[in-house]
């Protein structure tokens, strides 16, 4: 499959609580997926800022750094999880360019992991997404490629409501239509708009990731209103 995925300083910031992190990072995850449908692609789950508050206590120390406190981050796969609270994170490797903007180390990517309990209670159970570390996995292939995309240079707006037409047309042809992965680079501005006039094709797409999910937030008779971002905004 062709990937999307998200990388800038507006895909992760170090956010102090385990609870705003969740929800922020489940938006972005609905926001990429509705993307990915229009454009025929695979959306991948963007990555955590590892220098929130959240995962730093789970380390007892600074991010990527050994209980010895090495100068360098923890090379490699390194996972802590609280089995009291159900609050983990997955620390690894990941492609050049998708850690969050420096001072955050580069090259090294968080994961959150979270309980279902944690994640039903914030009403992001069962959310669509395939994990990041795809993105290396697909660039491995021989004859791979990668676009990187700014969405500010885009001519796309920031926030309120963007055609789904408008983005294919962007995002869909030349280079960026060809490429094996396709990244976009959220500026710290951008307030993930809406997508409006979804193709009957696309939601179907979106739908079987979603499952029931997609029953609640998009109801019968409203199949033309713009996708929500927010699992706020998931109708029960």
């Amino acid at each position: 499959p062709r990937i999307l995925a998200l990388a800038g300083e507006g895909a992760s910031q170090p956010w102090a609580s385990y609870k705003v992190s969740v929800r922020n990072q489940a938006a972005r995850r609905v926001w990429l997926s509705v993307l990915a449908s229009a454009l025929g692609r695979v959306a991948v789950e963007p990555v955590t800022d590892c220098r929130s508050r959240w995962i730093v206590r789970l380390n007892n120390t600074k991010f990527g750094f050994m209980r010895r406190r090495q100068i360098r981050p923890r090379l490699g796969i390194y996972q802590q999880y609280d089995e009291r609270t159900g609050i983990g994170a997955f620390v690894g490797n990941c492609a050049p360019g998708m850690s969050p903007p420096a001072p955050h180390p580069q090259g090294v990517c968080c994961f959150p992991l979270f309980c279902r309990t944690i994640r039903r209670r914030h009403g992001v159970d069962e959310l669509p997404g395939v994990h990041h570390r795809l993105v290396d996995a697909k660039l491995a292939e021989p004859g791979a490629s990668r676009v990187d995309v700014d969405w500010a240079q885009l001519g796309l707006p920031l926030a309120g409501t963007v055609s789904a037409a408008a983005v294919v047309a962007k995002l869909g042809v030349g280079d960026a239509g060809k490429a094996s992965v396709l990244v976009i680079r959220a500026p710290r501005e951008l307030k993930w708009p809406r997508v409006a006039d979804l193709s009957a094709e696309a939601r179907i797409s979106l739908c079987a990731d979603f499952g029931s999910r997609c029953r609640k937030f998009v109801p019968p008779g409203e199949q033309d209103a713009p996708m929500p971002v927010w699992p706020a905004d998931w109708k029960e």
